[in-house]
Parts: structure tokens; C-alpha cells; sequence
């Protein structure tokens, strides 16, 4: 089995909120520590939460990124959530619907042990 960690992976979450500023959030993958794993070839991914701190302001997500992978190939699913205040999303990574952050696919020919 393969690993890839998220650690390394920068995803950013640009928010606009009315006003011109930014109240904070809460955003994290999932799995919480970002490691997951799969054979040459197969499609795995990443599920994540994302949480409106304020108590007036709306958060709108429009935009994400990642630092570049080796040995596969990223695929962003984030559906780009708007965010009442005070609440929250969470959105686990399932292939069969499209649902999630990221999903990954290892290269057939990724080398054995690659982190």
C-alpha cells in the first residue's frame, strides 16, 4: 500500500465576506491528519470540514489550490459551500457520488514504498 500525505498538500480556502474583511474559520481534511493510502492505479481521496466562526457574517468559498503530486494525478471535488454564520459543513470523500475535497489517482508505474 502507498501513502500520500496531505501535510504537504496546501490547500487554500479563499473566503469573501461582505464588509471587505475576514472573520476566521475552521477548515480541515479528512481524514484529520491527511495520510491516506492506496495500490498503483487505484483512486483514493481526501473528505473535509469546513466551519463558519462568525456570529453575523456569511463565508462564500471561491477558490482552492494545491502545491503539486508525484506519481498521480489530483482531481478537485470541492463543491464550494456558502456558509450561514455560526455553522458548518462536512463532507466525506465518496468516489461513487463525487463528494469530497480531492480525490487522487496513483500512477500504475508510481514506485513501490513512494510517500
Amino acid at each position: 500500500m502507498r501513502a500520500v500525505k496531505v501535510l504537504g498538500l496546501m490547500i487554500s480556502v479563499c473566503c469573501l465576506i461582505s464588509l471587505g474583511y475576514a472573520d476566521s474559520y475552521t477548515f480541515s481534511t479528512i481524514p484529520s491528519n491527511g495520510a491516506i493510502g492506496g495500490a498503483p492505479g487505484e483512486t483514493v481521496g481526501w473528505g473535509y470540514s469546513l466551519t463558519n466562526n462568525s456570529l453575523i457574517e456569511w463565508l462564500v468559498t471561491v477558490g482552492i489550490s494545491a502545491d503539486s503530486f508525484s506519481n498521480g494525478v489530483p482531481t478537485f471535488l470541492f463543491d464550494f459551500p456558502v456558509l450561514s454564520p455560526s455553522s458548518s459543513v462536512f463532507e466525506a470523500y465518496d468516489p461513487s457520488v463525487g463528494a469530497g475535497l480531492m480525490s487522487f489517482t496513483w500512477d500504475s508505474s508510481a514506485p513501490p514504498g513512494f510517500r
